[in-house]
């Protein structure tokens, strides 16, 4: 049976594994095993499960790509707003000479 201290520790091994390591270690499983224990490397029994792994895995790459659509949003708004202070700057000059000349236009 595990615990939650199991879990805490095996999340900590996978995570200093790296995720490419866990994939390649994934590889040499069959899918079809989920209660397949995993010898993560630098941990003791009892191992996690191939299901807990890949769900780990599968949360990791889940939160990689969503730190990803964040920074592309970031992105995006940042380069509309130097777009938007561009033209406002070009625009700020000819406002001025519009001025200059109100009465002859």
């Amino acid at each position: 049976m595990e615990t939650e201290e199991d879990r805490r520790r095996w999340r900590a091994a996978l995570k200093n594994m790296g995720t490419s390591n866990v994939k390649r270690l994934l590889s040499h499983f069959d899918p079809l095993h989920l209660e397949q224990s995993v010898n993560v490397i630098g941990d003791r029994p009892p191992y996690p499960n191939l299901e807990f792994c890949q769900n780990w895995l599968r949360d990791d790459e889940e939160k990689i790509r969503r730190q990803n659509t964040r920074l592309s949003w970031i992105g995006i708004i940042v380069a509309v707003a130097a777009l938007l202070v561009a033209v406002a700057a070009w625009i700020s000059p000819w406002s001025d000479i519009k001025a200059l000349f109100h009465g002859w236009f």
